[in-house]
């Protein structure tokens, strides 16, 4: 309900109070009626200036300030997707005023998001803000990517900080919608470009990374092949320094011993060879 009070000005004009829920949900408003005018508030006639009717006298209440208000032009080349969103909810029947209310926030919040999941890598939008009087239930809630909405958050929080609750915000979307959508695409293609990029060199470590793998285990090959020849050298060598030399004079006693020695056939200039040997002739012996 609205109300309105008569007092007297010393000027002759008639100037009422007015209180109540206005438009912008609370506050009040001063109104004047100049004379010969009639101020009908909520149904209600007060007397017009020089009307025979009595008035009571009544005194002036302290001043109140009215809801002070002001513009904000929203950045939407910075922030094409949040500016996309809002857009859209005005379109739909939104308003493109915020009425600043910071004690209700929280409330809206709950009542604007409830039963919208969250998203990786998105911001659940709402449009009035929950900061707004305007908001909770039944606000446009869109997902946004992260980065642009909380940027769009931080940019509009620093221009209110200092701003009183009541105040009437309205947001400026200047320019067409090719604006949104050109910087939309801007970014969606630097988005690719970058998904391109880190793809592309994710590919290249992972190509030096098996390089280097596949190098690792060549060279561990390769040592393990040099200490196996390594190895078998020691072998050969301990093996020729514990026999012992052979007697340049040695001759086995028969062909039994040269059998039994695994030096059969004997040939001449082998070890142990004796002319005995070779019966026929034939350059064999022990055959």
């Amino acid at each position: 309900m609205l109300g309105v009070r008569r007092v007297e000005g010393s000027s002759g004009r008639l100037w009422g109070r007015l209180w109540g829920v206005g438009s912008w949900g609370k506050g009040l408003r001063r109104v004047a009626c100049s004379a010969g005018v009639l101020l009908v508030v909520a149904g209600c006639t007060p007397a017009q200036e020089g009307s025979s009717a009595p008035m009571p006298e009544v005194q002036e209440p302290a001043a109140v300030a009215s809801p002070s208000s002001l513009t904000l032009t929203f950045p939407v080349e910075r922030y094409p997707y949040t500016a996309q969103h809002i857009q859209t909810a005005i379109k739909e029947g939104h308003p493109n005023t915020c009425t600043i209310d910071r004690d209700g926030a929280k409330e809206n919040r709950k009542l604007s998001l409830r039963g919208i999941e969250t998203k990786e890598g998105y911001d659940r939008d709402e449009w009035p803000m929950a900061m707004c009087a305007e908001g909770g239930e039944g606000a446009s809630v869109e997902y946004v990517p992260l980065s642009d909405n909380r940027g769009a958050g931080s940019w509009v929080g620093n221009r209110l900080r200092d701003v009183e609750d009541g105040t009437i915000v309205t947001f400026d979307f200047s320019g067409d919608d090719n604006v949104v959508l050109d910087s939309i695409k801007e970014k969606e293609a630097k988005a690719e470009e970058d998904r391109k990029k880190k793809e592309q060199e994710a590919a290249n470590k992972k190509k030096e990374q098996e390089e280097a793998a596949r190098a690792k285990a060549e060279q561990a090959e390769q040592d393990r092949l040099a200490d196996e020849q390594a190895e078998q050298d020691r072998l050969a060598e301990e093996s020729a320094n514990s026999t012992p030399a052979k007697d340049p004079n040695f001759v086995f006693e028969n062909c039994m011993a040269v059998r039994e020695a695994g030096a059969a056939p004997i040939y001449p200039g082998d070890y142990g060879w004796d002319e005995k040997f070779d019966r026929d002739q034939d350059g064999v012996g022990c055959e």
